[in-house]
């Protein structure tokens, strides 16, 4: 209504899901839109900052922070230092896991909640904190205000849970007919970070995968194992063994 459009981001791989429908909302919003295409080599290349700057060498943390360290970057050379909108929370706080589907009580719905809940500080919220701030950023979570936690959490919980086979159904449904979202976003199911960066036939987890394979063999991971190069936290995959040599270094 002041005639400023919002400025929109988003950095991935070719031929992402990501990419497809942030032009989609950008082009409903009529925002300023920048996508940035990285190259799979160049997201391999970020990784030993990537766990520097998050201070973390947790598998999930780490391939979705690679993505989120170059959404920084470029965030940064468009706008500069500034303010950016997050949308982390959300799933924990409402339930937008698929493995909520599986709950087989509202009760075990609700401790899976909790545990989320009492947890992202170690994860994505210190992903999504450091990968930007890392980069001059200051991120606002709508979701994590304490306000609409309490609020959110009061609801009565068979009304939280999935709903028709939408995860997140409540939250959806308060955006649903207001001409705010497409509808093709609104409902579109959940899906990872870091396989939404990257596309359906070859995924972010694959190419890490791969990657790995050249670096460190099923022997190295064994005997590491049997000589237990790390008796904290020890590594579970040839992937968190390549992470965790890199954290300690």
């Amino acid at each position: 209504n002041k005639g400023k459009p919002i400025t929109t981001i988003c950095v991935s791989l070719p031929e992402s899901t990501d990419g497809r429908y942030s032009q989609e909302l950008a082009d409903f919003l009529h925002s300023r839109h920048y996508h940035i295409i990285k190259s799979e080599q160049e997201y391999l290349d970020s990784i030993p900052e990537t766990i520097y700057t998050v201070e973390s060498y947790d598998e999930t943390s780490v391939r979705a922070s690679t993505p989120q360290l170059e959404l920084g970057k470029s965030a940064k050379k468009i706008i500069g230092p500034g303010v950016v909108i997050v949308g982390d929370y959300s799933d924990e706080i409402c339930g937008g896991y698929v493995e909520n589907h599986l709950a087989p009580t509202t009760w075990d719905f609700l401790q899976l909640g909790y545990q989320r809940i009492r947890d992202i500080i170690y994860f994505d919220g210190q992903r999504a904190d450091r990968c930007l701030s890392d980069q001059g950023l200051e991120a606002r979570f709508p979701f994590a205000d304490h306000r609409f936690i309490r609020l959110y959490l009061s609801i009565d919980p068979e009304l939280r849970r999935p709903r028709y086979g939408i995860e997140k159904y409540l939250l959806r449904k308060a955006f649903a007919g207001k001409n705010i979202i497409p509808d093709s976003i609104l409902w579109r199911p959940k899906e990872a970070f870091s396989d939404g960066i990257s596309g359906l036939k070859r995924s972010w987890y694959i190419i890490i995968k791969e990657f790995v394979d050249q670096h460190i063999t099923d022997e190295d991971y064994h005997q590491s194992q049997i000589n237990h190069e790390y008796t904290f936290n020890p590594p579970q995959s040839k992937e968190g063994l390549y992470y965790r040599r890199l954290f300690e270094q």
